[in-house]
């Protein structure tokens, strides 16, 4: 029954304009609106100094939509840890992680986990037997791409890794992880510059996870080219994986005799030799 109360409502009410139910409304606290509007006039003025205002929306709708995209992939990151009872998920600063400050930039700054979907995005478009090949994992962090590659059934998964601290927890969630996986191959990370290791003979698939400069992937990049010219009958696939865009890493893909690039998408490049057949 509609209530038939005619009382007259309490004269501070009245005066601030309320009724019953505002005093129930949350109230956005100043601070917050301040820092809003001070968000605001930045992109506004950011806006109005751009060249290219159509690039610089562009890019404005592509951080928005992969810091939406990161944080769906980061509860998926966390669920892949409950589910093997590793610890791969959480992000890291390389300086954090033993890396010399004044070596982090060569190495993108921060670690962070590949995640399932954009890993088994970029293995598919590489249709070769992963039982005829060892996978390399350049800046293998805490282990994650080994553990995805390992249940792909490659021959053999090395992860090579310059930060002393993620190598170390890598080691730990190999350890954990072999008490749970029924895959028959071991993973192991080593603790080493991805430039001097000395990598294995036969077949290989070499995968990056934007792990590293593009000065340096230039390097790496050379370095398996010229591999693949002295080895013209083994088989090489390199795999750049990049979350954001592949564009960032610039040339550094470009250029290679030996190696060409075979297929090119948003997240994920792959470079291989004619012996692959990719």
């Amino acid at each position: 029954m509609p209530s038939t109360d005619s009382s007259p409502k309490p004269v501070d009410s009245q005066i601030n304009g309320e009724s019953e139910g505002d005093h129930h409304r949350p109230v956005l606290p100043v601070a917050f609106l301040r820092r809003i509007a001070e968000r605001a006039r930045t992109l506004a003025g950011e806006f109005a100094a751009a060249g290219d205002r159509a690039g610089w929306l562009r890019e404005q709708i592509r951080w928005r939509w992969f810091t939406y995209r990161h944080r769906h992939e980061a509860a998926a990151n966390r669920a892949f840890d409950a589910r093997y009872g590793v610890d791969t998920a959480t992000d890291v600063p390389l300086a954090d992680a033993g890396v010399p400050a004044s070596e982090v930039a060569r190495c993108n700054g921060i670690y962070r986990a590949v995640t399932e979907s954009a890993f088994r995005a970029a293995l598919a478009a590489v249709p070769v037997d992963p039982s005829d090949y060892t996978f390399v994992d350049v800046g293998s962090g805490k282990g994650k791409a080994l553990l995805l590659a390992a249940e792909f059934g490659f021959r053999d998964v090395i992860g090579i890794e310059y930060a002393i601290g993620l190598h170390r927890v890598a080691e730990r969630n190999l350890a954990r992880w072999r008490q749970r996986s029924t895959a028959q191959a071991s993973p192991r990370s080593v603790h080493h510059d991805a430039l001097t290791y000395p990598l294995p003979d036969g077949p290989l698939l070499v995968f990056v996870f934007n792990a590293l400069a593009p000065a340096l992937m230039r390097q790496l990049v050379d370095a398996l080219d010229r591999r693949a010219t002295d080895r013209p009958a083994e088989p090489l696939i390199l795999v750049y994986v990049n979350l954001r865009h592949v564009r960032e890493i610039g040339d550094a893909l470009a250029g290679a005799v030996s190696l060409r690039t075979r297929v090119r998408r948003r997240h994920h490049v792959v470079l291989a030799n004619t012996a692959a057949g990719v």
